[in-house]
């Protein structure tokens, strides 16, 4: 539990950077099973200056991914709880162990966590992904639910203009999904960072104040960007 805990810490800190920041000189436990299911799967590689994860080079695992990105298809039109990747992967034709699968799942989801919407048992959006949070996710898997994003009805002129608002750097594309994750985050924590009376003032424009509300009350990032704020 330490070792996955710690190896979770990394990957969300460290995932572009080579061997996920780990010192060359130790060998802890989540090290090792870094360099087993994420490095020498090629899950986890070198490009250039930085690395990136990307679906596994090796051919034994491939059954296993294209069965979990599966999962995230089925997620594309409605929420579908986190424990049941736990359900679909522990059954046929899988039937991974549940050791096993408390590593894969939290991998798979921190990897592809530009490709879905987080929520609460509530329904509540979470759109940063921490230590802590995954930590929650783990132990109570049936509370947490993912929608996978679509680029279907994506409008590249409010995006290319969402993009110049928060100065979003190109040089860090990784797809249109990813793009549209990156902009509402950087509006939900300006939103967020603001005092209470800039959050509550009636003292605004009508098109400021809507565009505040869209982003407060918004339930994940396509309906605020491509509906509530245009």
């Amino acid at each position: 539990l330490t070792a996955k805990k710690a190896l979770i810490k990394q990957m969300i800190q460290h995932g572009d950077a080579a061997d996920l920041a780990f010192d060359a000189k130790t060998f802890p436990p989540e090290k090792t099973i870094y360099l087993s299911l994420l490095q020498k799967t090629g899950i986890h590689r070198q490009n250039g200056e930085h690395a990136s994860f990307h679906a596994p080079a090796d051919a034994t695992f491939k059954p296993l991914w294209d069965r979990t990105i599966a999962l995230f298809d089925q997620a594309i039109d409605s929420k579908i709880p986190v424990a049941s990747f736990y359900d679909a992967l522990s059954g046929a034709p899988i039937k991974l162990k549940r050791g096993f699968l408390e590593f894969w799942i939290p991998l798979v989801l921190i990897i592809k966590k530009e490709d879905y919407s987080l929520y609460s048992e509530e329904g509540d959006y979470i759109p940063m992904l921490s230590p802590e949070v995954m930590d929650l996710i783990y132990k109570h898997p049936s509370k947490f639910y993912i929608k996978s994003l679509s680029t279907k009805g994506v409008n590249q002129d409010f995006m290319q203009f969402y993009k110049q608002l928060v100065g979003y750097n190109e040089s860090n594309i990784k797809g249109v999904k990813s793009s549209y994750i990156t902009v509402y985050g950087n509006f939900l924590r300006f939103y967020r960072g603001l005092d209470e009376y800039t959050q509550k003032t009636k003292n605004l424009t009508k098109v400021a104040i809507g565009v505040r509300e869209a982003i407060a009350s918004a339930q994940d990032p396509e309906t605020a960007l491509f509906i509530t704020i245009p």
